[in-house]
């Protein structure tokens, strides 16, 4: 996730006043296998979006188990 300076075109879209960040995400999910199925670029308005993330991180036993 980036903070940018939106282009002419997003700030016209997304009704930003002059000047108004932009948060840019590329959000990638794999399937269970771990191949990539979906891929999407998004560009918001800084000042409309709190983000929120959690991920699921596997404990050290699992973690060791797929390792073996």
């Amino acid at each position: 996730m980036s903070a940018e300076i939106p282009t002419e075109e997003e700030a016209v879209a997304l009704e930003l006043p002059k000047g108004m960040p932009v948060l840019v995400a590329l959000r990638v999910i794999c399937s269970d296998g771990g191949r990539p199925i979906e891929a999407m670029l998004m560009t918001k308005a800084a000042h409309r979006y709190r983000m929120l993330y959690r991920l699921q991180v596997p404990q050290e036993e699992e973690a060791a188990g797929e390792a073996a």
